[in-house]
């Protein structure tokens, strides 16, 4: 019999220096404000075809005089701490959240943004810092700030066939020695981690459907690379968008593919957006979590704010979230929890869940 797979504990490590707006130099962000300032005229941000696009379009404008977006302050890794670090640390602490005996975790599945090393398999290492059963098998996985969606999608059935007692999902996001103090994007992100085990469920909670979508078209969207060179080639690694037109339009869209894929996931389920108690979503801007709401007409489902203090953590976004809702009581045994994430690439994913 299938066994039903939900997640048994939550853990997060934030880093403790605090970067606010005020780290940029008042110089670069007059630039930013200048630029922003100019009229809009390319047809992506003119015409908005759908309900979704005009939403987000009117809450694109609305935050036009603020050059950081909404943001407010971020967290910023210390000189010399490694992705790894940060992984150890958040996967304890959702190990002792869940309870668990790590030697019968099974499964590890780990994303990070910059690894510690090209090639090899930051999970092996996290393996070995925990001292795991070398008989649990330990995977690195890669779908930008969708992710944690990815790792469920992937984890669930081994776990529901007994092939793991446990998975560990991991979401590790280092990304600010990759940004560039000057581009507009370096104010959007922050460095974190979460980590979160999955076992079995009594029968009725845990995962109850998910959807996933792949749009190749906007690959270069964001991506990370030596600008307009291959990442080997000589120069700094960096973040920035290869591709504005794929951006403009992909962003525009978001709320349609959230409605189009949490759609399709409550459908599975056998449920509506009425019944959505707690809303967990990416949020890569301010206002990606409100429009998103709206647009799926979630009426009563709590949901908390982490851009404003924390920047968009990439995969990391979702489960923090849901950290925070258990910390402060909005995520409750029962609820009803919708989740939607969209990563480069560009894949969109959306999960329900009965919160164990």
């Amino acid at each position: 019999m299938k066994k039903s797979v939900g997640v048994l504990g939550v853990g997060t490590y934030l880093p403790p220096d605090v970067r606010k707006n005020d780290w940029w130099p008042e110089s670069v962000v007059a630039k930013w404000r200048e630029k922003r300032a100019a009229p809009l005229t390319d047809k992506v941000h003119a015409e908005p075809s759908t309900p979704g696009g005009r939403a987000v379009a009117e809450a694109m404008a609305a935050l036009r005089n603020d050059p950081f977006h909404g943001a407010r302050e971020r967290r910023v890794l210390k000189e010399g701490m490694k992705a790894s670090d940060m992984e150890l640390e958040a996967a304890r602490a959702a190990i002792a959240n869940a309870g668990i005996d790590p030697q019968e975790i099974g499964l590890v599945l780990v994303n990070t943004v910059a690894p510690d090393y090209l090639v090899t398999n930051n999970a092996a290492l996290l393996h070995h810092n925990l001292k795991l059963s070398p008989r649990c098998m330990s995977l690195a996985t890669e779908a930008g700030c969708n992710s944690y969606m990815t790792q469920l999608a992937l984890a669930e059935p081994i776990v529901a066939a007994g092939r793991a007692k446990y998975a560990l999902l991991l979401q590790s996001c280092n990304v600010t020695p990759f940004l560039r103090q000057e581009d507009p994007l370096s104010a959007w992100f922050g460095d974190g981690c979460a980590a979160t085990v999955l076992g079995e469920v009594e029968e009725g909670r845990g995962i109850l459907g998910h959807a996933h979508r792949t749009r190749g078209e906007f690959y270069r969207a964001i991506v990370g690379s030596v600008p307009e060179a291959r990442w080997y080639d000589e120069g700094k690694v960096v973040m920035y968008s290869h591709d504005h037109a794929a951006a403009k339009i992909s962003f525009l869209g978001i709320a349609d593919y959230c409605e189009e894929v949490a759609s399709e996931a409550l459908a599975s389920a056998g449920l509506s957006p009425s019944d959505v108690d707690y809303y967990a979503p990416h949020q890569p801007t301010r206002w990606f979590r409100d429009v998103t709401s709206r647009q799926m007409r979630l009426t009563k489902a709590r949901s908390v704010e982490t851009f404003e203090w924390a920047g968009s953590m990439f995969g990391a976004n979702i489960p923090v979230g849901l950290e925070i809702g258990l910390r402060e009581g909005l995520l409750r045994s029962g609820d009803v929890v919708l989740m939607f994430a969209g990563g480069a690439g560009l894949t969109y994913s959306s999960m329900v869940m009965r919160w164990a």
